[in-house]
């Protein structure tokens, strides 16, 4: 009697490992399937693992495809890497400048600040994030892996959520459309369309021009086009959003590291929000990095005489392509090299509208 209950306990043991295999192996499958050979984060770490630059940028795909650092660098004289990537949220930005800051000795972080991302909280924004997380593990030591996806999951927005179990299966949120292409990059360990992917100094290329006929509205029109235009939408910071910056500037406050939060421009800044949320929240973002010795600016608010939008140099109404990043990146040098007071007189403020 014993021996057959010993058995069925042991069949059952069995089972369960077998099944648990048959598991893992299927989600490596699906991983191996689905998951990009190399995605924005995935290149953006594995470029950063030979990079040794004095300065970074950190933000979205608005500075993965506008900063570019080879212009920066030749104007400044320094060594500088793009660590945008896309839908990077700003606890992402941290977790960057973070290894930046550690393991590179970084002294200068330029903060792209993308009104997409601001009014966004932490769940919102999960296949992105997971998937930065992910593409850091990968090219990291195993201990500071464990660390940082322990934090990544404990936080509380993602603690008891979905994303908390998602993350270990990659394929669910980081995936390609083009099967047949992303297993025979995997299988030859090689990229076939460079579409898309960054250069070695971390900047995305484009050359795409802008096909819709636009007009841009500038900050005279603005309120006018407020009237008429309908419902525009309203811009905010999110809590989730106040708190990732608030822990970027405080821990680069304690750091000694200059920290440069900027918006980028684009042509539908105008058109698309709200004068008084957009203004509310232009103020908001200023006092926030002002608390702790940080200037902040948003370049939608920049005098014609320092930087005028050109819809030739952007390959949507969001990023620039190559020729735009290129003379952008000139504009931000020179910005780089300003005082605050010099910076200053480049910019309307919100009482200006």
């Amino acid at each position: 009697m014993q021996t057959s209950n010993h058995k069925k306990t042991s069949g059952r043991i069995v089972a369960l490992l077998l099944i648990m295999a048959l598991f893992l192996l299927g989600n490596g499958f699906l991983n191996y399937v689905f998951t990009p050979y190399r995605g924005s984060s995935g290149e953006m770490w594995m470029y950063y693992q030979k990079a040794e630059p004095e300065m970074i940028y950190t933000g979205s795909s608005q500075c993965l495809c506008g900063i570019d650092p080879e212009t920066v660098d030749d104007i400044l004289r320094t060594s500088s890497y793009n660590m945008g990537t896309n839908m990077q949220s700003f606890r992402s930005s941290y977790v960057a400048i973070r290894a930046a800051v550690e393991e590179k000795g970084v002294r200068r972080v330029v903060l792209c600040v993308d009104d997409e991302i601001t009014g966004l909280d932490r769940t919102d924004n999960f296949r992105a994030d997971a998937s930065f997380q992910r593409a850091r593990n990968a090219n990291t030591n195993r201990l500071t892996a464990g660390r940082e996806t322990l934090s990544f999951l404990m936080d509380e927005p993602v603690l008891m959520h979905t994303g908390s179990i998602n993350y270990f299966f990659p394929w669910s949120y980081d995936r390609v459309t083009d099967i047949g292409q992303n297993i025979k990059e995997k299988r030859d360990k090689k990229v076939y369309d460079e579409t898309g992917h960054r250069m070695i100094t971390g900047r995305e290329p484009s050359e795409e021009i802008l096909e819709d006929d636009l007009t841009v509205i500038g900050y005279e029109e603005w309120e006018e086009w407020n009237q008429t235009a309908g419902d525009l939408e309203i811009l905010s910071l999110s809590a989730d959003s106040r708190k990732e910056l608030q822990k970027i500037a405080s821990y680069c406050q304690e750091k000694g590291v200059e920290l440069i939060p900027i918006t980028l421009p684009y042509p539908t800044a105008f058109r698309l929000y709200a004068p008084e949320s957009y203004q509310k929240t232009v103020e908001e973002l200023t006092e926030l990095f002002s608390a702790y010795g940080f200037d902040y600016r948003n370049f939608n608010f920049a005098k014609p005489s320092f930087y005028q939008i050109d819809l030739s140099e952007y390959k949507d109404t969001g990023h620039f392509n190559t020729k735009g990043a290129l003379r952008f990146s000139q504009v931000l040098a020179g910005y780089l090299e300003m005082s605050e007071t010099e910076r200053s007189s480049c910019f309307y403020t919100t009482d200006d509208f």
